[in-house]
């Protein structure tokens, strides 16, 4: 072991990227090598399962530098200071009710690991967003979590902020998307640069215990937004703050953001979210049926939740938009929920995602068939026929585009998110009872599909 081991990391030293062979630096410990096996000592699960996706790596350089085939044994042995006898949940519980309700507010109380359902495609990075929840700017500084939308970035982003919070309720925790920082720094810029509210920006961002940034894809191409955001990383990170990051690509792919951020972005942890499997589907919709009242009182049959599952639809969102669509449909009509009906809804929703559609088509088409003009669905007007026909918009922009709500808000006039969750809330819960605004909607969105 004493030549084995070093001579195993200098082969790692020339395959892996500067953090990855730190890990096993500074965070793995051989133990022995005997009989064709490698013991090993991390110090955490999540540490475990890093190791363990890496498991063909090290299996490829002993058959090809050592002449070996050598099984991997890795053993879990925190620090004795480290550990804590009380589970986590109880830990949690217990001061949960300190958390002053202006704070907890800024987190969607849905997003939390509880009703986190995770799969194949999500256990990594469950397991690293619940080591840094429970230990901020201890585990892993920064955690970087990449994947497509709607596969439960955002759902564990709010996950670790409320965990971490109603662990140490005094925590100062920052969640903000990519865009309002942009939007942010480009505000201060246009009015001035006034000191006075870049200081309020500065204490804001980096004075923060935990900051979490969704959407960090949004900076790239904005220099100035790109070097505040590398001075308040570097702020914070000088002085241990736990720092969390999402994006719908990795560092390396982040195209147009200077060298140096995207290096520091891979300091920590990188980790990804893939495409649900079957089984993680089912998982999902079973859950879902099980926490959401209105789809729970609707009795959906076990075979349908199954047949939605074997569906080819590639994230959490448009599976759970499937169970409101038919709740909706078999609420108005009257209809039971059967296997056939569904086929005939999903065949529908799988010609929608076949479709490439834009916020402006729907906006052009939603103000020629209710007969405004289109500058009315951004501005400040609140007559009632307006408001609607906006409402209806943002609703089918978040149905048939992967926007987020932010960016859906933006493009109607710089709306609040919020505005938008209300907006989408609306439609929704009234489709269920008024056949003409179902009707309405559905004549909108074949027309936007035809375009």
């Amino acid at each position: 072991m004493e030549s084995f081991w070093p001579a195993l990391l200098e082969k790692l030293k020339t395959t892996l990227t500067g953090p990855g062979f730190q890990m096993f630096e500074t965070a793995i410990a051989p133990l022995s090598l005997s009989d064709g096996v490698l013991a090993v000592s991390v110090p955490s699960d999540v540490m475990a399962l890093w190791l363990k996706e890496r498991e063909p790596l090290l299996q490829e350089i002993f058959t090809r530098d050592f002449r070996q085939n050598i099984v991997l044994d890795v053993r879990v042995a925190p620090a004795a200071s480290e550990v804590n006898t009380v589970p986590l949940a109880e830990r949690a519980a217990a001061v949960a009710e300190e958390i002053p309700a202006e704070t907890l507010a800024k987190f969607n109380p849905k997003y939390t690991f509880e009703t986190f359902v995770v799969g194949n495609n999500t256990r990594f990075a469950h397991a690293a967003a619940l080591a840094v929840a429970e230990k901020p700017s201890v585990a892993y500084n920064p955690l970087f979590t990449y994947g497509g939308p709607g596969l439960g970035k955002t759902h564990l982003m709010h996950a670790i902020a409320q965990r971490a919070l109603a662990l140490n309720p005094k925590l100062k925790i920052v969640l903000v998307t990519a865009e309002t920082f942009v939007n942010e720094v480009v505000s201060i810029i246009r009015d001035g640069s006034d000191v006075a509210r870049w200081k309020n920006f500065y204490a804001r961002f980096r004075m923060a215990d935990i900051l979490l940034v969704d959407d960090i894809q949004f900076l790239m191409g904005k220099d100035r937004s790109q070097e505040e955001f590398f001075n308040t990383f570097n702020a914070l990170y000088e002085t241990k703050k736990q720092i969390i990051l999402n994006s719908d690509r990795p560092p390396k792919d982040l195209r147009d953001i200077d060298e140096r951020l995207k290096s520091r972005m891979a300091w920590g942890l990188v980790t990804d979210i893939q495409s649900p499997d079957f089984e993680t589907r089912l998982a999902v919709l079973r859950k879902k049926v099980e926490s959401d009242s209105t789809i729970e009182n609707a009795n959906i049959p076990e075979d349908v939740i199954q047949y939605i599952a074997k569906a080819p639809f590639s994230n959490v969102r448009d599976l759970e938009s499937v169970l409101h669509r038919l709740v909706a449909h078999t609420a108005f009509f009257q209809t039971p929920i059967t296997v056939d009906f569904t086929a005939k809804l999903l065949k529908d929703l799988i010609q929608t995602q076949d479709k490439h559609v834009t916020i402006s088509t729907i906006k052009q088409i939603v103000a020629e068939q209710m007969k405004i003009d289109i500058e009315e669905l951004s501005a400040k007007i609140r007559k009632k026929e307006i408001a609607t026909a906006r409402q209806i918009a943002m609703y089918l922009a978040r149905e048939l585009t992967s926007a987020t709500n932010e960016k859906i808000g933006d493009t109607f006039g710089g709306r609040d998110h919020s505005t938008v969750i209300h907006a989408c809330d609306k439609i929704r819960e009234t489709i269920k009872a008024d056949h003409a605004l179902l009707d309405l909607v559905n004549s909108l969105k074949k027309e936007i599909l035809a375009r």
